[in-house]
């Protein structure tokens, strides 16, 4: 069943299960989810229950819009795990079976299995941290100035012994 975890900026972490065929999210208490954030348009974002099981999120022109893995979207259909971002309220939606349409339950939930190494698809990181780069090997720059050096000292050398034959 389909799970969405709207992490609103105070702290406070809500989880919602659905397999509705039509989910509304936004500020008002008319949608199926509501979210009271400022950054929230009245009706934000809308999530339709596809023929395979799968939702399509679609933003019908909200002010702040709506970014699935961190591009910005009018629709797209989800992605078993997606994060998405409706206006600066985040939200981790993840599915692992087809849905069934029957109603909205608020109710918590234990995180599922994912894997440990990967990334979503279009993983965008946001860090101010800048990823730390491998630093080369120097012993390459090192052999090849070696080299250099071995080369220019043979030559060095049979020019000397080259000039000693040459004098009387």
């Amino acid at each position: 069943m389909p799970k969405l975890i709207v992490q609103i900026p105070d702290g406070e972490e809500v989880a919602y299960e659905f397999d509705e065929p039509v989910i509304t999210v936004g500020r008002n208490a008319g949608n199926s989810i509501v979210i009271p954030h400022g950054s929230l348009s009245g009706m934000h974002a809308q999530l339709t229950l596809n023929p395979d099981g799968t939702y399509t999120i679609s933003d019908p022109g909200s002010t702040n819009g709506t970014f699935v893995n961190g591009e910005h979207v009018t629709e797209a259909v989800l992605p078993p795990y997606a994060n998405i971002v409706f206006g600066q309220v985040s939200s981790n939606y993840y599915t692992s079976e087809p849905a069934a349409p029957s109603g909205i339950t608020r109710r918590a939930f234990e995180l599922p299995d994912l894997p440990v190494k990967g990334r979503p698809v279009n993983f965008v990181s946001v860090s101010p941290i800048p990823k730390n780069r491998k630093k080369k090997d120097p012993s390459g720059a090192i052999a090849a100035v070696l080299t250099v050096i071995s080369i220019l000292a043979s030559v060095g050398l049979a020019g000397a012994v080259f000039v000693s034959l040459q004098a009387p």
